[in-house]
């Protein structure tokens, strides 16, 4: 395999023409998706539809699967558990694994007492709830956890969350034993983390299912009795997750929740014990500085896709709520640090966009992208719920990595990236034909610290969305933050500014939907689910944002013949590291080619995560096809 590989399959389906949907300019804007429907909610990429449990007429809980369109109109439903025998009763809080090759959920276990059934057992608020998975490949339902020898309905899982790369599930656990902690029973009973080891079978062609294996037990702030609720992982840090707990401050009123994080995997992946864990426990939700504590709701923390932010319900600023009948919440962020702390919706204030007039919960939520997510609302006097898509509140400008989107860590000198531009306009979609790239394309140029840059791609705002201006970032942009400003026709449009950093790594996809990496196999063939890789060969990687690099080419100009980046970056294949050969920009302006040996792992096989990690900052998540 040589180092310099034909890049024409790659730069068409995975640089180029890479768009995303954006949020608006000013205040929360939100438009019903699923008009009286209602029910915790996931993501799935492969039909860009919303999977939801909403309760029917007779209480229960099923998991529907709704297909929207590209402005969220609904265009078709189909209930996925109704019927079935299995699961009579309450199913529901879905949760995809990051590949899309499924989701698990909860189904209450139609073998326990009926005393311990019916609205109250409902998922996420119940017990005897046991995981279950629906498996894309084939559409099948598949029991995961073993029931408990004694149906005697006290215990309960529930609340899931996949690691980025779908190596283990993470879920509260109520315990089968008697409460005798009066802050804790409030809360249904006693409560642990289960963090789950997880391997994947194929039973049939593209068909994956989980199976739990090894169980790591946490008990954050050390009080068992508490309650506990898991609600996401890092997508950056592997070892990261967000839970809430009633633990951290008990006060005496029922809606006291707070938001932390905790480590549970050293930076080598090891397993952190409890107490270890217990030692890296930041509460994000807690305002005070003075040692004091105000009773306040928070709950339903995710990060956003990129790592940057937190965002969180909260009932911060409203009367003290003991039940969903006197709570008023709305959406908060912070940094992941827990600072930054600020209010991004205002269903609950005049003046706002958002503001109904009516009680309002802004409740469970998931992500399609940065800028956008989907809402389940609650309105006091409107019944049933429905299901909202949320535009995220930006500035007119946002510069993200090219590969990724993401915004954080930031945007690297030589690499790709990507401006989206609200109300960019005067010009054609345009896509640059000839390297060296100019730094006019069309009449759009963009600059930073009044550098131009070279551009590959404009495409002006249309159907809602904004411009986007494809760029390399010049070599010799200084670190720190950056001005960026853009111009058409040597008129001003936009302003922002960006963090140049040292190295930001970024995976180009080929396929969104299971993630699948810009990847090249040994003969040059483009990785695919029926062009596997085979363990123990080589695969090339394409990036961006690699660093420094031994002979940096003119900007906008691909390296001859190449040229290699100054740190070796580390290849993981799931939690394996994989031998590299080769890591230099070839070929194609600001392009980043990674030569790796497929680590000869039995356990590699099959859809497999990989990732990069250079001079220890992570790239986001991509997978590869593995012989088995």
């Amino acid at each position: 395999m040589s180092r310099k590989s034909s890049l024409t399959a790659i730069t068409a389906v995975a640089i180029l023409h890479c768009t995303v949907a954006f949020g608006a300019t000013s205040g929360i804007i939100s438009s019903v998706t699923l008009p009286n429907e209602g029910g915790r909610l996931a993501y799935e990429r492969a039909n860009g539809a919303l999977i939801s449990d909403p309760a029917g007429a007779d209480g229960y809980r099923d998991v529907w699967r709704y297909v929207v369109d590209n402005t969220g109109k609904l265009v078709s439903s189909i209930c996925l558990t109704c019927g079935n025998a299995e699961m009579p009763y309450h199913n529901g809080n879905p949760r995809y694994d990051p590949f899309g090759r499924g989701f698990m959920f909860q189904v209450e276990n139609k073998a326990c007492p009926a005393s311990s059934l019916g609205n109250a057992a409902s998922p996420g608020s119940g017990s005897c709830n046991d995981w279950w998975y629906w498996a894309a490949g084939n559409q099948q339902f598949y029991p995961i956890s073993a029931p408990l020898p004694s149906y005697d309905g006290k215990y309960a899982q529930m609340h899931g969350k996949w690691s980025k790369n779908g190596d283990y599930f993470i879920f509260g656990y109520r315990l089968p034993d008697v409460c005798t902690d009066y802050y804790g029973c409030n809360f249904g009973g006693a409560w642990e983390l289960h963090a789950v080891e997880i391997s994947w079978s194929n039973p049939a062609p593209n068909v994956y299912v989980p199976t739990f294996g090894r169980v790591h037990v946490y008990s954050p702030g050390n009080w068992p009795n508490h309650f506990y609720q898991m609600t996401g992982t890092s997508p950056i840090d592997n070892g990261v997750i967000l839970f809430e707990s009633s633990s951290f401050n008990p006060v005496t009123a029922l809606g006291d929740i707070d938001v932390a994080t905790m480590s549970i995997r050293a930076s080598d992946g090891t397993w952190l014990t409890n107490a270890e864990a217990n030692a890296t426990v930041k509460v994000l939700s807690e305002f005070s500085s003075d040692g004091s504590h105000t009773a306040e709701w928070n709950e339903l923390a995710e990060f956003v896709p990129d790592g940057s932010a937190i965002q969180w319900m909260s009932n911060r600023g409203y009367a003290e709520a003991t039940s969903l009948a006197d709570l008023y919440s709305d959406y908060w962020r912070c940094d992941p640090d827990g600072s930054n702390k600020r209010q991004i919706s205002f269903f609950n204030t005049p003046g706002y966009p958002e503001y109904s007039g009516q009680r309002t919960i802004a409740s469970n939520y998931t992500f399609l992208n940065v800028f956008q997510f989907y809402s389940y609302i609650f309105r006091a006097s409107t019944a049933p719920d429905n299901i909202y898509r949320i535009l995220i509140p930006t500035t007119s400008m946002v510069v993200t990595n090219a590969a990724t989107f993401f915004t954080n860590p930031g945007i690297s000198p030589g690499s790709l990236a990507t401006a989206f531009v609200v109300g960019l306009g005067g010009f054609t979609a345009t896509t640059a034909t000839s390297v060296p790239w100019q730094t006019k394309l069309n009449g759009v140029q963009i600059t930073v610290n009044g550098v131009a840059a070279p551009v590959y791609y404009v495409g002006p705002a249309a159907n809602g969305n904004p411009g986007q201006i494809n760029f390399q970032v010049p070599y010799n942009a200084a670190l720190g933050q950056a001005n960026l400003a853009v111009t058409v026709n040597d008129t001003p449009v936009a302003n922002a500014t960006a963090n140049v950093v040292e190295v930001s790594p970024g995976i180009f996809l080929s396929n969104a939907v299971s993630l699948q990496g810009a990847v090249l196999n040994e003969n040059n063939s483009t990785n695919a689910t029926t062009i596997e890789a085979t363990r123990g060969e080589a695969v090339q990687i394409f990036a961006t944002g690699s660093g420094p690099v031994d002979a940096p080419p003119p900007d906008g100009a691909p390296a001859s013949p190449s040229s290699v980046t100054r740190y070796t970056p580390k290849v993981y294949f799931g939690s394996t590291q994989a031998s590299v050969f080769f890591s230099g920009v070839v070929g194609y302006p600001g392009l980043w080619q990674i030569n790796a040996f497929v680590p000869r792992s039995d356990g590699i096989s099959g859809l497999v995560p990989v990732y990069v990690v250079q001079n220890g900052v992570p790239s986001n998540l991509a997978s590869v096809w593995i012989k088995p």
